[in-house]
């Protein structure tokens, strides 16, 4: 990319996020880092008020591995999957600040609400809450669990759950085992749950088998 890309982080909104995503597949397909100018921009973004959080979370979302493998004649998955791994693992880091100011102002207080508002803060704080566990703040971990607790809707609830799995929190089988206790009727949502634990990512969660999980989940 270029320092036109850049500077286009600070355009009108479908620019930016056409800027931010060619910025990032650059990176994720030659293997390299975020610059300090590129990571500057992103914290302003980040911490601007006046920007919708739904855009936000959809600016700071990486291009999908399946649209990686489009761009590239010789496809190695997983050359792709751990630079993409390590280019969001530097947003995790670089960011923490801005990332735990995104997590504690996008809180949706009161009775859940599915407006557009609404959805886009829930989306964002998610995000950052996701951030935060990937890069190793001494707090996500009890922000996951509290949020986990305290949720009044699936998406904040799920979200909180996927984290402490992802990223093998000690608490994560207390509330896979509640969660199942308490959806166990509703086959839609029992789906996702064996979904998120045969599905997590071991350069994430540690190197317990994920085979050894799915045949345990088989014995349900």
């Amino acid at each position: 990319y270029t320092g036109e890309d850049t500077l286009s982080l600070h355009d009108a909104l479908p620019i930016c996020w056409e800027a931010a995503q060619k910025i990032f597949m650059n990176c994720i397909l030659n293997k390299k880092l975020l610059d300090a100018a590129v990571i500057e921009a992103l914290k302003d973004i980040l911490k601007d008020e006046t920007l919708d959080p739904a855009f936000k979370d959809l600016l700071f979302t990486l291009p999908a591995e399946s649209y990686l493998y489009e761009q590239v004649e010789v496809i190695d998955p997983q050359s792709i999957h751990q630079s993409r791994r390590q280019v969001r693992h530097q947003l995790a880091t670089a960011l923490q600040e801005e990332w735990h100011w995104a997590f504690e102002n996008h809180q949706t207080s009161g009775a859940y609400s599915p407006d557009a508002k609404s959805a886009g803060k829930r989306a964002l704080k998610n995000l950052a809450l996701h951030m935060l566990a990937d890069g190793q703040h001494p707090a996500a971990d009890t922000m996951a669990l509290k949020q986990y607790e305290s949720a009044n809707n699936m998406t904040d609830q799920y979200a909180a759950l996927a984290i402490l799995v992802n990223f093998a929190s000690d608490k994560a089988q207390g509330c896979l085992a509640h969660f199942h206790e308490r959806f166990k009727s509703d086959a839609l949502v029992i789906d996702k749950w064996f979904a998120l634990q045969a599905s997590r990512q071991s350069d994430l969660s540690g190197k317990t088998s994920v085979m050894k999980d799915v045949t345990e989940l088989r014995k349900h």
